[in-house]
């Protein structure tokens, strides 16, 4: 007898949540793919999810295992033993080293080990597409859309929103390099581009990050929701964030339960843009607790962009001066240095996602030139490129790293944005009736997906017109947000 779709909902919540699924159940999940799909989005989206993490796990799980088993290996000098990194705290690492030739050495054997690990990164890409054959989704590509990582609209937004944020992005990136020790010497005239370990360092920003008191970044990330008058939701969010090290690691969002419990795992990193990923951090956390829903697939949602959309409004907080001045403590004279820190490595983080859109449907659909395709792509968008050995790694993380999410976050959070500070003023995460229409905003996203969401805000007449709204009022946030910081 084929189980209900409500059985169905709560074995694959809980596959989600990392708990273990026998043969017999993985089969039921990937048999009720369809019915559950034509039920609710949501629900197709939750079983969809729930089958590929379990079909995925094991290749990723071997790539993760070569790392461990032999991680990028530097000799720090006569003196001292070889140093072993993580490929999980790596690009931490690279950013944090301030000596040229000990970031390249760390970089290059970073890259060595790559190539040495190059079958399991691939085996985990084959992994990738044969999720989607089992689930019956073609093209391949489309898996990412059914998985709430992407919509195909929102991949013709990514030219208009590299354009829209060139020129404050290579005004920023001038200074950052200054900032960093990094003159425009270190840039190729020819192709415009970086060494990838430069590219990392430029976003340490040490005198902007120096402002920031480290021990209480957490604190303050955590401190609006309460203000805003959300502070019921922060007893579902468990923070067991580490102080910050050399080998930091990226802050995760875990989540132990749908609107029940997250947890923030992770080593909190010193730079301005580390403080900026923990603020995401917290504000994905709020996101993910707030619904009230009784079906595990509604508090989850439609596309799952109400928490990317989050994630975009709390990490755009540290390129706001005054959160930077009244919430991090940062003297008002300091304050327009480390907005304007945090608002570089936005939006290398924006333009990043750009980078890998394409590259990640290319993957799932078997495309050819896979190194080139990335390469050419993170150039034009961040004006550097790993090398080649690295697109298999970067391809195997397609699910993780997000990318067609992080853009269309970005794009929501811009309006999203301006109706908070049309509605609470500029410093609305102090306004102690902002959270009520965070919550009603984030809940109306969570139920309707985010194109949806963007016709509504922008009366737009079709998905088309909603997306060129929304790259709109993501150039208007991102100019004046670069003119604050630059006054």
């Amino acid at each position: 007898m084929q189980p209900t779709l409500e059985a169905i909902e709560e074995l694959a919540a809980r596959a989600r949540s990392g708990a273990v699924v026998l043969s017999h159940q993985r089969d039921a999940l990937r048999a009720r793919y369809e019915h559950a799909r034509a039920a609710s989005a949501a629900l197709g989206t939750l079983v969809a999810e729930a089958h590929t993490q379990i079909q995925h796990e094991r290749a990723r799980e071997a790539l993760d295992r070569a790392w461990a088993a032999e991680p990028a290996t530097i000799t720090a000098g006569p003196e001292h033993a070889p140093r072993a990194i993580a490929i999980a705290s790596l690009e931490s690492v690279v950013t944090l080293e301030r000596e040229d030739a000990r970031r390249r050495a760390i970089w290059s054997a970073a890259t060595a080990r790559a190539g040495d690990h190059f079958a399991e990164a691939r085996a985990a890409v084959d992994s990738l597409r044969d999720c989607a054959a089992s689930l019956s989704i073609t093209p391949t590509d489309a898996l990412l859309d059914r998985l709430g990582l992407g919509h195909a609209p929102a991949a013709s937004a990514v030219d208009a929103v590299l354009a829209t944020t060139d020129g404050p992005f290579e005004e920023l990136d001038a200074w950052a390099l200054r900032e960093c020790g990094l003159t425009e010497r270190v840039v190729d005239a020819r192709r415009r581009s970086l060494a990838f370990d430069d590219r990392l360092r430029s976003l340490s920003q040490p005198r902007a990050s120096a402002q920031i008191a480290l021990g209480d970044r957490g604190a303050s990330c955590a401190r609006w929701i309460a203000r805003v008058g959300l502070g019921d939701a922060m007893a579902k969010i468990v923070d067991r964030v580490e102080s910050s090290s050399p080998d930091a690691t990226r802050i995760r969002v875990r989540i132990d339960r749908e609107g029940v419990r997250v947890v923030l795992v992770g080593d909190e990193d010193a730079t301005v843009l580390g403080g900026a990923r923990l603020a995401a951090a917290w504000a994905e956390a709020l996101a993910l607790v707030l619904p009230n829903e009784p079906s595990i697939a509604a508090r989850a949602g439609v596309d799952r962009i109400h928490r990317t959309a989050a994630h975009a409004l709390g990490k755009a907080l540290f390129f706001e001066r005054p959160f930077v001045t009244r919430e991090l403590g940062v003297d008002p004279a300091q304050s327009a240095v480390v907005a304007r820190a945090g608002l570089h490595g936005a939006l290398f983080e924006l333009r990043r996602s750009c980078a890998e859109v394409a590259f990640a449907r290319a993957v799932l659909g078997a495309q050819p030139e896979l190194a080139t395709r990335l390469r050419d792509a993170h150039v034009r968008a961040v004006f550097s490129a790993p090398d080649p050995i690295w697109a298999s790694h970067v391809a195997a993380a397609t699910l993780e790293r997000r990318a067609e999410a992080n853009v269309l976050g970005a794009l929501v959070e811009a309006t999203l944005h301006a109706r908070l500070r049309d509605g609470f003023d500029e410093d609305w995460f102090r306004n102690p009736r902002a959270g009520e229409a965070l919550a009603s905003e984030l809940a109306k996203l969570r139920a309707a997906g985010a194109i949806a969401w963007l016709r509504e805000a922008s009366r737009a007449e079709n998905d088309s017109d909603a997306i060129a709204h929304a790259s709109v009022a993501v150039r208007r946030r991102v100019s004046e947000a670069f003119e604050r910081a630059t006054r």
